[in-house]
């Protein structure tokens, strides 16, 4: 069903349902009178008046096997009441106060459940945004099975803000802000002329959105390279806000559409997509990496996008920046479209030891003749990834970090053990005042010399190459700019670094 109208009223005692799949068109305003009802289900509704009065239902339909984002598309909506109407799940002993409903706290960069019967909470905020987990009555985890969560309360009728949030968790500033669309209507998230991302793409701190992925269970980034995204009526995610700086949801950009209003070119993009995964249990993540016009082999903003648990120690797969690596670890990660032969790409890979992991790939329009290699330089082994050939190995240990895996696109066959080829990526950069990091040297000795501005030498040592190596600096060296020079006996590296 669809309807467009210039005005709706309706009066009291009236009804208006809209089934699933509806469009609904206002030019001016809606009007509900108290008695009258107006109920939307799993449907659009764009409304270009700003005089919108009375109480709209919206209803959505889940399923009750995962935990899923969601924002209130309306404002008054009661949190109690809302609890008091769906099938959410519960805890269970000690923890059986515990509700289906997660709310993210940017003051501690922590979780807090909705607790039982609880009003502390008070209204949703529109677009605020939770998670919520559902559970059918008999308790089981039927992904086949699915229930309706609903709000109640009038729909906003101008752009929405959200001012950034700026809090110190741990010493280390906190940007995260857990938000969502708050219409009954579909976003285009990152079309690189329109979307919600281009409206606000000097205001975010990374150019970057994350939306929570159930087969990944984390948040996957979403840039101007990645597969276009649109954001449904009261999906939420993930976005850093520069301090001082606000994030609008435009109104003028909603959309009855559920799919993209615009071509995708993801289908015509050079790409190497890497997927590890942990044999025991069949988790994996996910990494890519993409080959743009523009690109550079450093920092692009909107082009490249760390990834959501950037530096910590989860389970995942990831790359460094070829150029003015700073430790980072990307989801995203954006090329230039030539040189192929010359990038040699860290690969980053956080797992246990005694885990089997198996590293697979999918290879999108790279040029005739370029294949993908990957280096393993514990082993001194190139292994070639396509859709019929993957990496398995069993870590000895432990692994978090780049220095063990390295990956080609070349023409050359890469398939002999100890392949002679000059790896020159190597990364060097300060992880604190007193820590000097060294990526990209595997089983031989080098010497690492630091010097200050004025070329005084404040260090002068050797160590061992692991892939990963961290170097104790003087305890009295102060911030600034300084030059350290590594050798071995085939190289010799010279790179200008920041220590703060």
């Amino acid at each position: 069903m669809n309807i467009n109208s210039q005005d709706l009223y309706i009066n009291s005692g009236g009804l208006i349902s809209a089934s699933t799949g509806a469009r609904i068109t206002v030019g001016n305003n809606i009007i509900v009178d108290s008695e009258g009802s107006f109920i939307i289900k799993n449907s659009t509704l764009k409304v270009a008046g700003e005089s919108n009065s009375g109480t709209i239902k919206y209803v959505k339909t889940l399923n009750n096997s995962n935990w899923q984002t969601f924002t209130s598309p309306v404002e008054g909506q009661n949190i109690k009441e809302f609890a008091e109407r769906t099938h959410l799940d519960s805890g269970e002993n000690l923890s059986s106060n515990n509700m289906g409903i997660q709310r993210y706290n940017n003051d501690t960069n922590d979780w807090g459940f909705y607790q039982r019967d609880s009003n502390d909470w008070g209204n949703f905020p529109v677009g605020e945004a939770y998670f919520i987990k559902l559970r059918s009555i008999t308790q089981n985890d039927d992904p086949s099975t699915f229930y309706d969560i609903s709000f109640e309360g009038s729909i906003p009728n101008t752009s929405v803000e959200f001012n950034a949030q700026n809090n110190v968790v741990d010493g280390s500033q906190n940007r995260l802000q857990f938000i969502g669309n708050p219409y009954i209507s579909y976003i285009d998230t990152n079309d690189e002329s329109s979307s919600l991302m281009k409206y606000n793409d000097e205001t975010m701190e990374y150019k970057t959105l994350y939306f929570f992925d159930t087969g990944e269970w984390t948040f996957t980034e979403i840039n101007y390279n990645t597969a276009s995204k649109i954001i449904g009526p009261s999906e939420g995610f993930f976005v850093r806000i520069k301090d001082g700086e606000k994030f609008t949801f435009p109104k003028n950009l909603i959309t009855h559409e559920r799919k993209s209003h615009y071509k995708s070119k993801n289908s015509i993009k050079k790409s190497i997509h890497l997927r590890v995964t942990d044999n025991a249990t069949g988790n994996y993540k996910r990494t890519r990496i993409f080959y743009t016009d523009g690109a550079s082999k450093g920092y692009d903003p909107g082009y490249d996008s760390k990834a959501f648990y950037n530096g910590a120690n989860y389970f995942g797969i990831y790359t460094h920046l070829l150029d003015d690596n700073l430790g980072d670890d990307y989801g995203v990660q954006s090329l230039p479209q030539n040189s192929y032969e010359k990038m040699i790409i860290p690969i980053g890979i956080n797992a246990t030891a005694g885990t089997n992991i198996t590293i697979s790939t999918t290879i999108t329009n790279l040029p005739s003749g370029i294949n993908v290699y990957l280096e393993d330089k514990e082993t001194d082994i190139f292994t070639e990834l396509n859709e019929e050939s993957t990496f398995t190995t069993t870590l000895s240990s432990d692994l978090s970090g780049i220095g063990r895996f390295y990956l080609y696109t070349t023409g050359q066959v890469l398939d002999l053990i100890k392949t002679p080829i000059l790896n020159d990526n190597i990364s060097v950069y300060s992880t604190s005042i007193n820590n000097l990091r060294v990526v990209g040297i595997q089983n031989e000795q080098a010497i690492v010399r630091v010097y200050n501005i004025l070329g005084k030498k404040i260090l002068d040592t050797h160590f061992n190459g692991n892939g990963l190596n961290d170097i104790a600096l003087p305890l009295n060296i102060t911030s600034g700019i300084y030059i350290v020079q590594l050798i071995t006996s085939t190289k010799k590296h010279n790179k200008k670094i920041t220590i703060e």
